[in-house]
């Protein structure tokens, strides 16, 4: 069986029960899809060994990356050549766990608001 098979029926079984049992838990319907991804990222020893994989993964191939000819982006050409490197990320789920956030949100049956 392939790892990403394995990994999907992990997945499925930590969404969908607490998805079944939304109603008891007192969800509001329009927030029970979310509830069993709120949860498994953040109880999951799953979620965590995943995140860890990948920087792991990503941390290994930077120096490769960076020793290759043109790997930078094209807006960087023109730094000098001794700048830094960067590493660019998105922060949202990310490097942020704003996990408990999705969770008030599902708790409250409300949606997202950028004041918030």
């Amino acid at each position: 069986m392939k790892l990403s098979s394995i990994l999907s029926c992990l997945v499925a079984s930590c969404v969908l029960q607490p998805v079944a049992q939304a109603a008891a838990l007192d969800v509001p319907q329009s927030q029970q899809y979310q509830l069993g991804s709120v949860l498994w990222m953040q109880r999951a020893p799953e979620y965590a060994l995943v995140a860890r994989s990948v920087f792991r993964a990503a941390q290994d191939a930077l120096p490769a990356a960076l020793a290759q000819p043109g790997s930078a982006a094209k807006e960087q050409a023109a730094l000098p050549a001794d700048a830094p490197a960067a590493v660019i990320v998105d922060l949202d789920e990310t490097m942020l766990d704003n996990s408990a956030y999705q969770a008030y949100l599902v708790a409250t049956g409300r949606n997202y608001q950028p004041h918030t």
